[in-house]
């Protein structure tokens, strides 16, 4: 059979790596000079959307052994699906703003850019200080978009205590590399092997999963994250949630393989982590009726599964369980921005999708395709995305884990199919002919409207990137034994 990695010609090496990062600066400069540009905010989007399809072109292309810089930046094979994976999400994101975005969107989409940068050069990174200075750059813009509604006091709430843990984790995120590269004498990750088995690695171990755990919000680091996403716009939670989640899961996976000379710290730090997240996201999520807070709690519990998939290092199945975790936080991040994507234009109560199958039929379908795979129902993406961290587990002799996920998976049913149930059989408790400024007056600054509205015209566009995430959901579930052979067959690392 054909691989994958066969099947795309590798063009680019050297400094080609950085094409993609070029690309999306350029596009960031021209956002942020929009109103002096063709099309203003919405040709800044569509500017910005043709900039990412093309890096994410040029990412998928590079060459499988291009190094940068001395090492400092490596595109591994797992590096090229995590770039593809993010500028594929941020494509979509873009394609939704540029068509159904109002008010200023010009500067959120020069963010998205800078942060999209960000994360690339962070799943790339094989340094220290590369890596550092890579996650910031993706996690700041973050920041200014949760809070981005300045009008809103809520999303100014969620921005500060999103933007005070996020800076506290980070902290601990420097110190930790900064013993590192006393114990060791190098920032390079290939020194990170070579950690000595005294107190002092376990320090630097705790204190730089502290910090990623934090941007993954995983427990017991996930208190901003509920609150940040009630407080925050659907449209920029629709990114806070998928984006950094992916960039922090991969970074993880990378700081995992090099120090693996520690196996039994590693192993348990994981998985207490995995543990915490599985228990706390489903149960936190059961009572919300916000469905951003939902989703928060439910990106809690599927970070406990990534958490669980690299928890089996240090066995057999250890180089397996690390591709899987990277497959499946894919797998959650495709829908969950199919979700959040339909409530940035119906609202952000579970109960705003009231009515939704007879206001817009194809967007109720794409929800059902995109809930069911977070459920993980054959042959959506996430049924895969949870089958191959089952699998991983069985080889980890982690049943007792396993176990728990397969519970965790069975409550998760509950609070997603009734999603489903509001979209089909509810009817809106109160339903109102507003006009579209009216309908849209929250996304410019004036506050969440009480009533329930009447989404009356959503663009083609804007349509088009939800069905956009069930189509993909779809084919990556049915092409994943593809993907995964990808992983299976090229050197990681």
């Amino acid at each position: 059979m054909v691989q994958f990695h066969t099947a795309i010609p590798i063009l680019f090496k050297g400094y080609a790596l950085l094409f993609p990062e070029a690309l999306l600066i350029l596009a960031a400069v021209w956002a942020l000079f929009a109103d002096r540009l063709p099309g203003r905010g919405r040709g800044s989007g569509v500017v910005a959307a043709g900039a990412v399809l093309f890096a994410g072109v040029i990412t998928g292309l590079t060459a499988g052994d291009a190094v940068l810089f001395g090492g400092k930046l490596v595109a591994s094979t797992d590096a090229r699906f995590g770039g593809v994976a993010l500028c594929v999400l941020a494509l979509i994101w873009l394609i939704w703003t540029a068509a159904a975005g109002k008010g200023r969107t010009s500067e959120a989409v020069a963010l998205v850019c800078l942060s999209l940068a960000g994360g690339l050069l962070a799943i790339q990174a094989a340094d220290i200080i590369v890596l550092l200075l890579a996650l910031e750059l993706s996690a700041m813009p973050v920041y200014v978009l949760i809070g981005y509604r300045h009008k809103r006091s809520e999303g100014l709430e969620g921005a500060l205590k999103y933007f005070l843990l996020s800076m506290l984790t980070s902290l601990f995120l420097f110190y930790g590399a900064s013993f590192a590269f006393g114990l060791v004498g190098t920032t390079n990750y290939g020194g990170l092997q070579f950690l000595p088995n005294e107190p002092l690695a376990a320090v630097v171990l705790i204190f730089m999963f502290v910090g990623i755990l934090a941007k993954m919000s995983a427990a017991p680091f996930h208190f901003w994250a509920p609150d940040a996403y009630e407080g925050a716009e659907p449209w920029a939670v629709a990114y806070a949630a998928t984006l950094p989640k992916v960039v922090a899961s991969f970074v993880l996976v990378r700081l995992v393989m090099v120090l693996s000379g520690q196996p039994v710290l590693l192993k348990w730090a994981l998985l207490i982590a995995a543990v915490l997240s599985m228990l706390v996201g489903s149960l936190g999520a059961l009572t919300q009726k916000d469905l951003r807070r939902m989703m928060a709690y439910s990106g809690i519990a599927n970070m406990g599964f990534v958490l669980l998939a690299m928890g089996v290092v240090g066995t057999q199945a250890g180089s397996l369980g690390l591709g899987f975790a990277q497959f499946f936080v894919v797998a959650y991040a495709l829908p969950t921005m199919g979700i959040l994507l339909v409530a940035s234009s119906e609202g952000g109560r579970v109960s705003d999708l009231a009515g939704l199958s007879k206001r817009r039929p194809l967007a109720a379908g794409a929800l059902v395709v995109c809930i069911l795979s977070m459920v993980g129902v054959p042959p959506l993406m996430g049924f895969f995305g949870k089958f191959f961290i089952f699998f991983a587990g069985i080889g980890g002799s982690l049943l007792w884990c396993v176990i728990l996920m397969v519970l965790v998976s069975v409550v998760a049913v509950f609070y997603y199919l009734r999603l489903i149930k509001t979209a089909f059989f509810d009817e809106p408790q109160q339903v109102e002919t507003l006009s579209e400024g009216r309908y849209f007056s929250w996304l410019l600054g004036a506050g969440e409207a009480e009533e329930r509205v009447e989404a009356r015209s959503v663009p083609i566009a804007a349509e088009f990137a939800v069905l956009l995430c069930a189509l993909l959901v779809i084919a990556a579930g049915v092409g994943s034994g593809v993907i995964i052979n990808w992983f299976i067959l090229n050197p990681r690392y």
